[in-house]
């Protein structure tokens, strides 16, 4: 029996149910979720759904995928219940980073299985999240401290001022 899985054409022995699929594809006892045909089976009837040549098989690793959403959720959350600007940005910007990694360890899941190689080059995508949604973010507060300092709003605290480097080699 031929089956189109995760776009490759394969071959298995017929009669093959879900069950025998996900363990000939050593993904027994993993969180992944089997589409067949474009809808997903539960889990509980993998034993009983018998699988026909060409059907089209998609094994999704739907759990970070699912987690990453709900990052989504929280991050609009925060934007709609959080009083000001500074709380505000916090928020978003710990539940986008998180959820880009469980984005892209999924990818690397699902391209590893779909090529049968090691995806790493998805990676580049969180390392540089990692990297430019911290510094936007510290830039983004300092701009808008700045622009508050400038309104003369009492709130907020005076900057940081350094000594010149004269006063303290003289101390």
């Amino acid at each position: 029996m031929e089956l189109l899985i995760n776009g490759e054409r394969r071959q298995f022995p017929s009669p093959l149910t879900v069950a025998g699929l996900v363990e000939a594809l050593n993904h027994a006892g993993k969180r992944i979720a089997v589409e067949r045909n474009g809808e997903i089976v539960p889990r509980g009837c993998h034993a009983e759904a018998v699988l026909a040549d060409g059907d089209r098989i998609e094994i999704v690793v739907a759990v970070l995928l699912l987690l990453s959403a709900v990052m989504a959720v929280a991050s609009a959350v925060g934007l709609v219940r959080l009083g000001d600007f500074f709380r505000r940005m916090h928020v978003p910007a710990l539940t986008a980073t998180l959820g880009v990694w469980c984005v892209t360890i999924a990818s690397v899941f699902y391209f590893t299985a779909l090529t049968g190689t090691l995806a790493l080059d998805v990676w580049l995508i969180a390392i540089l999240m990692s990297i430019t949604v911290p510094v936007t973010t510290v830039l983004l507060a300092r701009a808008a401290l700045f622009r508050m300092r400038q309104r003369g709003d009492p709130t907020v605290p005076p900057p940081i001022r350094l000594r010149p480097a004269l006063e303290r080699d003289q101390d």
